[in-house]
């Protein structure tokens, strides 16, 4: 009796799942639409006030491997500031098209030292308290994703209004205005999760 004949099984190329530029997953339209409707039946989370994060500024941390701790954190978070660039930058964009005129003082210097002060205590934060740190990057990032949901429920022309981006080969093209806004708002919601990881796993001083 013959040995039976193996025929070689040809197996489908994965496919890779697509993403946006910093590697985000990028949903199609009903995922999208699901999602939004996700983050608008979770509750906020219940925000810390910042104010109380200057009462560990007294602490003291001395620890030999604490610089490598944080420079592997600083390495993992990398990706989801670039994230928040191009947030930055398309938003930017879609109130350019609007072709209104911004105050200088009201949307430049005042959301520059915003930013600029909310940098400084996060990294004070970060060095000082991490836990603390991840808590109110959480919190700004539930509030995000909430706001952004909520942005598009109340905007229903938005799911008409075609999107066209200078950034669309980077970030992701979509349909409408409707759906970058839920992407970006998955991307908020994603950075929440990553933050509430790092709280979960402990102390970065060990």
């Amino acid at each position: 009796m013959s040995a039976p004949t193996l025929v070689p099984v040809h197996r489908a190329p994965a496919v890779a799942e697509p993403v946006t530029a910093a590697r985000t997953p990028r949903l199609g339209r009903r995922a999208l639409r699901r999602e939004q409707q996700a983050t608008l039946d979770t509750p906020r989370r219940d925000y810390c006030l910042v104010a109380r994060a200057y009462r560990t500024l007294g602490r003291r941390h001395r620890d030999a491997g604490l610089a490598h701790r944080i420079t592997e954190r600083i390495v993992e978070n990398r990706e989801q500031q670039d994230n928040e660039q191009w947030h930055l930058l398309i938003t930017s964009e879609l109130v350019a098209a609007t072709g209104r005129r911004q105050s200088r003082l009201w949307f430049g210097v005042l959301p520059w030292l915003m930013a600029c002060g909310y940098y400084h205590v996060s990294w004070l934060l970060f060095v000082v308290a991490p836990r603390w740190s991840y808590r109110l990057n959480a919190d700004f990032e539930d509030h995000a994703e909430h706001e952004y949901a909520l942005f598009v429920a109340e905007h229903p022309e938005f799911e008409t209004q075609h999107h066209f981006s200078r950034f669309a080969a980077q970030y992701g093209a979509f349909d409408s205005v409707a759906d970058l806004l839920r992407q970006i708002g998955h991307d908020e919601r994603r950075h929440k999760q990553e933050s509430e990881a790092y709280l979960a796993a402990g102390s970065l001083y060990g």
